[in-house]
């Protein structure tokens, strides 16, 4: 099983705004998940977390090591480091449910991947979906 993240856009280009969905599977072995915290990667400056009416969601902002302009020409020393779903009820292991993002892509993120790793919290223990897939090549 894999957190899996998508884009809603049919084409997410550099510069632009897209929603980002995140999707938790459930490998609590039978146990509800109570949190589901995404990390977000270091060029995204702008982003607003979706509400969702089953989490409280908390933004945790993070200091910049160095000060840098975004993409309005105003500098920025801290942003958003990770989005924090806390479950009002926690999600029973036989159910799923999305959390969504909208997020400015930077320019300098052309032909860039990036990452969202992202932790689940179960009533019993923690799963971190953290692992980065190696790219495959073709010979």
């Amino acid at each position: 099983m894999t957190i899996s993240v998508s884009s809603s856009a049919a084409n997410t280009a550099v510069g632009s705004y897209a929603v980002l969905t995140v999707s938790v599977p459930h490998v609590c072995g039978g146990e509800p998940t109570t949190e589901v915290a995404i990390q977000i990667p270091e060029p995204i400056l702008s982003l607003a977390p979706m509400v969702n009416p089953n989490w409280e969601v908390e933004k945790v902002v993070t200091e910049m090591d160095e000060p840098v302009a975004d993409a309005h020409g105003s500098e920025v020393t801290e942003r958003v480091g990770e989005v924090v779903y806390t479950a009002n009820t926690p999600l029973p292991d036989d159910l799923r449910d999305t959390f969504e993002l909208s997020l400015r892509l930077p320019e300098e993120t052309a032909g860039q991947t990036l990452y969202f790793p992202v932790a689940q919290t179960c009533t019993e223990g923690e799963h971190p979906w953290i692992q980065i897939a190696e790219e495959s090549s073709e010979n």
